[in-house]
């Protein structure tokens, strides 16, 4: 195989299998906070499991030395904001909604970067642009507030609004983590930063993964799924993705983002864990096309001149 065809290969396996656990992610995580631990323990247990896996990586890898007089505080921030706070919120809401609509909603990540961006930035945006963020966000309002009609689930409305914010606090994350994402070698990166969300969570998590009952019930399937959270998409594949991005352009890596509503979706049907209503299939296709009007365009115009 030629080595043009080799990389692009390597890119599509990373992307692929870092969409799949960020997906199985969801349903799994709305197993283990179905009784057997509380937000706070479930995002210590996250962040542990990421620094485990990133320093054990880092070991086997040529590390970027880091400039923490210019990127320290940024590093500090991302380790707070994007994993520690996301990963807090995001259980949080999970715990309260279906994991399909969860799903559907994070995908709205790329608009509201876009949306972010524009606000802090003054970056530009174009009609398609504006018509990606408004049928994204009809989509999500088709979510939001349906859901809660029919839901049998109580507290649907406020776990959509959390998964909302989630989505927005990771969106927050992606703007502030831009300028040094490209700068280290993601390994070292995602190193100190799951580190500096571990020593801003382990204090409210700590005591609740010791009297949870995934601890002191000594059943192993939900410490299990717990390692499998840990490890896996909290881990992995953040760094699969920059491997990814390095081999594929970054629209095609955002196409493969569309799966992770479709697999946890389909996922958490099978479980039982929840129910597909008519207006989620039309939702997830608004977000989608609205977030392929924002991507496309905001790929063609980010192209450097010749």
């Amino acid at each position: 195989m030629e080595p043009s065809r080799r990389n692009e290969l390597i890119g599509h396996l990373a992307a692929l299998s870092a969409i799949i656990f960020f997906a199985l992610n969801i349903p799994a995580t709305a197993y283990i906070l179905k009784g057997w631990i509380e937000p706070a323990g479930y995002t210590s247990c996250r962040l542990l499991g990421g620094v485990i896996t990133a320093w054990i990586i880092s070991a086997f890898i040529k590390n970027t030395p880091i400039d923490w007089k210019k990127d320290g505080l940024t590093i500090l921030l991302g380790g707070m904001i994007g994993m520690a706070i996301f990963f807090y919120i995001f259980s949080a809401g999970l715990f309260k909604t279906s994991p399909i609509d969860a799903s559907i909603i994070l995908t709205l990540s790329p608009v509201l970067v876009l949306i972010i961006s524009a606000i802090v930035f003054k970056e530009q945006i174009t009609k398609r642009k504006s018509l990606g963020i408004l049928l994204a966000l009809v989509g999500a309002l088709m979510v939001i507030l349906l859901q809660h009609q029919n839901s049998t689930i109580h507290g649907a409305l406020t776990g959509n609004l959390l998964m909302l914010a989630s989505t927005v606090i990771y969106a927050v994350y992606l703007i502030i983590s831009r300028g040094i994402s490209s700068k280290y070698n993601p390994v070292t990166l995602l190193r100190w930063i799951f580190l500096s969300g571990l020593i801003v969570a382990l204090p409210f998590g700590f005591s609740e993964i010791l009297h949870s009952p995934m601890v002191t019930q000594g059943d192993p399937k939900p410490i299990l799924v717990m390692l499998f959270i840990a490890f896996f998409p909290s881990a992995l594949s953040y760094i699969l993705i920059p491997i990814a991005l390095k081999r594929l352009s970054s629209t095609i890596v955002s196409m493969y983002s569309y799966l992770i509503p479709v697999i946890a979706s389909a996922v958490s049907v099978l479980l039982g864990q929840a129910v597909l209503e008519w207006f989620e299939p039309v939702s997830l296709l608004l977000i989608v096309v609205g977030v392929y009007f924002v991507t496309i365009t905001k790929k063609r115009n980010s192209a450097p001149k010749k």
